[in-house]
């Protein structure tokens, strides 16, 4: 479904375009419309990807995880190599996960709860991109987006939240035509970002409350590496996230920065007012849209 999405396209020439009759005219664009031959063929199929990531999500609540068997129980867990990549000690990993046949049962389930659920958000942030404004039209699928999906943020970790952010949500805004954003984009920022803001707030309070502690207190090797990486997720996701509210306010991929909590803090109130705002910024700001509180 990926590769249909990602090979896909309408020919170049516009005249071929026409006469392959892969060229719309819809009635809320302003213009002739380019059409990927795709869209009719993998719309329907939008919903089922929802409802496999609503699945994979509901992995993580406690009355379903309870019911895992006891060798899987770990399933869910971070993978050795993705957990070696993020602190930096990839290497260590490289060539054990080279080779198929040295893997465990665990580590293989873990790799592909994390395949399925990577790809899932890839095929819907290639969508945007790939079928273009047909895409964005089908209201359906950002409804069993929100409706399926975002219910459940609370239960998933920071690693399995970083995909939506990082592949759908900021593709979705990139490539959403200007005469959807309201209807689209729009519907999505008031359900996500109110959400993300408080749940990076609390994660960023009890860091600091961690750190003013952690002198006094002789933790083991384990705790500390644990600690580390869930340290080093929270950071990755708030650039990240933070990355997403530029593009929504300039219209353009922002700069990705070492720590977004110091963006939070201090780049932005820095930052010109309203030199830089993109279309979708000064929509938000002119409707009093609000990205921080339902």
């Amino acid at each position: 479904m990926l590769a249909v999405i990602k090979r896909s396209t309408w020919p170049s020439d516009m005249d071929v375009a026409r006469k392959g009759r892969f060229v719309r005219q819809i009635p809320r664009f302003g213009t002739p419309v380019l059409c990927n031959p795709a869209t009719k063929f993998i719309t329907p199929l939008f919903r089922s990807i929802c409802l496999i990531l609503r699945m994979l999500m509901s992995l993580w609540l406690p009355d379903v995880s309870a019911k895992i068997s006891v060798e899987y129980s770990k399933a869910n867990e971070i993978s050795g190599p993705e957990k070696a990549s993020i602190l930096g000690n990839y290497s260590h990993y490289s060539e054990a996960s080279d080779i198929s046949s040295n893997k465990q049962p665990l580590e293989r389930m873990q790799n592909f709860l994390t395949l399925v659920h990577d790809v899932c958000f890839q095929i819907l942030g290639s969508a945007g991109p790939c079928l273009g404004n047909e895409f964005y039209c089908q209201s359906e699928v950002l409804e069993c987006l929100i409706s399926s999906l975002f219910p459940l943020l609370h239960s998933i970790p920071d690693y399995r939240l970083r995909p939506l952010i990082r592949i759908f949500a900021k593709g979705y805004v990139l490539f959403c035509p200007p005469e959807l954003y309201e209807v689209t984009v729009v519907p999505l920022l008031t359900n996500l970002c109110p959400y993300m803001l408080k749940r990076l707030s609390q994660k960023w309070a009890v860091m600091d409350q961690s750190a003013e502690t952690k002198s006094d207190v002789c933790a083991n090797e384990d705790a500390d590496n644990q600690e580390i990486l869930e340290e080093q997720l929270h950071r990755m996701l708030t650039r990240e996230y933070i990355d997403l509210l530029v593009c929504v306010m300039q219209g353009k991929k922002g700069t990705a920065v070492a720590d977004g909590r110091d963006v939070m803090e201090e780049d932005f109130a820095a930052a010109p007012q309203n030199q830089f705002l993109g279309e979708l910024g000064h929509l938000i700001l002119r409707n009093r849209v609000s990205l921080f509180y339902q």
